[in-house]
């Protein structure tokens, strides 16, 4: 099983993200899971209708997107604001970003920062 952490704390490292799914799960030939965290600026990323549609079509049950809690406070962004109701792709809140990317590298999934 492939396991991959991506950590994303720069907005203008969304595309890049986004590139780094897509390639990673067309050239998998293996169950794979896929988690990405955003903290500090990267959760306005979140907000920005460009890359929230990319995120929606992706639609893959085994990627899922974070953000963390503490980033959402310091952005004053709030859950409401991260899941409204008329975006079918759901963002789940961790409490500490860093803390759940390091829980994932125990659990066994390579880290990536790009």
């Amino acid at each position: 099983m492939f396991k991959l952490v991506i950590h994303i704390s720069d907005l203008d490292k969304w595309q890049t993200v986004i590139n780094n799914i897509n390639n990673s799960v067309k050239g998998l030939r293996e169950s794979y899971t896929i988690h990405v965290v955003a903290n500090v600026n990267a959760i306005q990323g979140y907000l920005d209708p460009k890359i929230r549609e990319q995120i929606t079509a992706i639609d893959d049950p085994n990627i899922h997107f974070f953000a963390c809690n503490n980033s959402l406070i310091g952005q004053n962004v709030t859950p409401e604001m991260l899941n409204p109701d008329t975006i079918p792709s759901k963002i789940g809140i961790v409490p500490v970003g860093i803390i759940s990317i390091v829980e994932d590298q125990n659990n066994g999934f390579a880290y990536l920062k790009p």
